[in-house]
C-alpha cells in the first residue's frame, strides 16, 4: 500500500487535544513524543481557545474532552467538522450512558473512548483513523457472553439498533423504539456495517440470527 498518507496527504498524522486535565495532557505528549507518525501540535485546557487553535492549525485529528470547560464539546465537535471536513475528533467522556453516546454521534465525531482507556487504545484509535476508519470503544469484548463474539465489536446501543433492524423494522420506527432521532439511528446503522464489515441487509440479518439476537428463519 505504500507510505502511510494523513488525511491532508502529509507524511504525519497532525494532532491536537483539548482536555482540562494536565497530567492527561502530558501523558498524551509523552505518548507520542517520537512518534514518526503521530505528531501533538497543540493543545489547550480550555474549549473555546483549542477551538480557536484549531481553526488556525488544521489538525487531521483532534482528541476531545467532551466536558472541557469554555465551550460544550458536542458544539465545538459540530463547529470543527463543518468548518474542517477532513478533521476525524476522538471524543473523551467520563460517562457511560447511551444518551451521551448517542448525543456524540449526532455531533458527528468519529470515535469516542471512556478517560480511564488506557493510553495504548489512544494509538490504537489513531491508526484506525489514519486508515479512514472510525473508533468506537466498548466494554463488551471483556464481558462474558454467550454470543458470537462479533458483538463484542458492538456497543449496546448499536446490539440494540441491529436487533431491530434484524427484525424487519425501519431506520424511523427503530429510533422511535429508542427514542433517539432518525439521524442518530442511520449514523448507528453506518458504525455497525463498519465495524462489521457488513454492507448489505441481508449480510446484517445473517450475522444477527447467528448471534441469536433473532431466530433463525425456517425454510
Amino acid at each position: 500500500m505504500g507510505n502511510k498518507q494523513s488525511l491532508d496527504g502529509a507524511g504525519v498524522f497532525r494532532v491536537y487535544l483539548i482536555e482540562d486535565h494536565t497530567l492527561f495532557r502530558e501523558m498524551v505528549a509523552m505518548q507520542l513524543k517520537d512518534n514518526p507518525t503521530f505528531q501533538l501540535v497543540g493543545q489547550s485546557g480550555d474549549g473555546l481557545e483549542g477551538l480557536e487553535q484549531c481553526r488556525a492549525l488544521r489538525p487531521d485529528i483532534l482528541v476531545l474532552d467532551i466536558q472541557v470547560p469554555g465551550m460544550l464539546g458536542t458544539q465545538i465537535a459540530k463547529t470543527l467538522i463543518n468548518e474542517i471536513p477532513s478533521l476525524r475528533i476522538l471524543a473523551l467522556t467520563s460517562c457511560t450512558q447511551n444518551s451521551t453516546y448517542d448525543d456524540l454521534l449526532a455531533a458527528g465525531v468519529h470515535g469516542y473512548l471512556p478517560k480511564d482507556a488506557p493510553l495504548s487504545v489512544l494509538l490504537e484509535a489513531f491508526r484506525e483513523f489514519s486508515h479512514g476508519n472510525t473508533f468506537y470503544f466498548s466494554r463488551r469484548a471483556t464481558q462474558p457472553t454467550h454470543h458470537d463474539t462479533t458483538l463484542s465489536l458492538l456497543s449496546e446501543r448499536e446490539v440494540s439498533v441491529l436487533k431491530l433492524f434484524a427484525e424487519g423494522h425501519s431506520t424511523k420506527i427503530i429510533a422511535d423504539k429508542l427514542g433517539i432521532c432518525s439521524k442518530t439511528c442511520s449514523n448507528h446503522m453506518t458504525h455497525i456495517k463498519d465495524k462489521l464489515r457488513a454492507h448489505d441487509a441481508s449480510a446484517l440479518v445473517r450475522l444477527a440470527m447467528r448471534c441469536g439476537l433473532v431466530d433463525e428463519v425456517k425454510e
